[in-house]
């Protein structure tokens, strides 16, 4: 299962991508983003584009959470879900 990040270029076809922006729409790059399902989670950063790329995932029911705001943004708890088959979610992170 190759997992991690990607390049933030195109919605990819075949894995799910978070992107991570301040209130301004402005990427966050370097937020520790954590997808989970019931069985496993797996972690990765996001980019310069604010983007994090988690492919070789089976589609499905999977969560994401930020576990690590870069400095300068607070942290934040919520658990979003993603959609049932490949595509993007927004999370939104507040400045500090």
């Amino acid at each position: 299962m190759k997992l991690g990040v990607m390049g933030g270029k195109g919605k990819s076809a075949s894995a799910y991508r978070v992107i991570v922006q301040d209130g301004s729409g402005v990427p966050v790059k370097g937020a520790k983003v954590q997808v989970c399902s019931d069985l496993m989670c797996c972690a990765a950063k996001t980019d310069e584009a604010g983007i994090a790329i988690f492919a070789g995932l089976d589609e499905g029911a999977y969560t994401a959470h930020v576990i690590g705001a870069p400095e300068g943004f607070a942290a934040d708890d919520a658990e979003h879900r993603l959609p049932s088959a490949y595509g993007d979610i927004r999370i939104v992170l507040a400045r500090t």
